[in-house]
């Protein structure tokens, strides 16, 4: 199984590797004409624009492709907590909406309890992985600034473009 991981920081990246694939191990392939050693692999770069050349050899490769989501206002929110530039937060989210433009991924929308248990199943089933998924916050999966289930309230969703949070609710749907 190789599956590519291109998220943005924040947002559920080390739960969707350690939690749902079961690894802590991360690759970042640059070239996608070279075959990876490994057998099973996750590919995984954060969505910056510098590594824009790795991000699309993800789609030239035409690998599978899983994006962990948390609402932009939580994901704004820990990244202030973690003293990260504004310009990193809407870069990032630019990036990964003109991304998906691109492709078809899976999602998995960590934050939404409603709708992240059928996501992970069908994840699970397209990879042969487990279903048996333990949703408890850790540190060791990424659950470091306590923002996974912040009250949106009127105070942090004014702080992101309305687009950045249309895109992540358009991706529940699949984009």
């Amino acid at each position: 199984m190789i599956v590519a991981t291109p998220t943005i920081t924040h947002t559920g990246t080390r739960f969707l590797h350690r939690q749902i694939f079961h690894s802590p191990k991360l690759f970042m392939v640059t070239n996608p004409h070279i075959q990876p050693k490994y057998k099973d692999i996750i590919i995984h770069v954060h969505m910056f624009s510098k590594l824009k050349s790795k991000y699309n050899a993800m789609l030239i490769a035409g690998w599978p492709i899983v994006i962990p989501l948390t609402h932009p206002a939580r994901n704004k929110e820990s990244q202030r907590r973690q003293n990260r530039w504004p310009k990193e937060f809407k870069e990032q989210w630019l990036n990964m909406i003109n991304f998906c433009t691109q492709c078809q991924p899976l999602f998995l929308h960590l934050d939404d309890k409603k709708i992240r248990e059928q996501q992970a199943e069908k994840i699970c089933e397209q990879f042969g992985l487990p279903k048996e998924i333990d949703w408890t916050p850790r540190k060791t999966t990424g659950a470091i600034h306590g923002t996974h289930e912040l009250e949106l309230t009127e105070k942090y969703l004014q702080r992101v473009p309305q687009y950045f949070i249309d895109f992540y609710e358009q991706a529940k749907e699949g984009i």
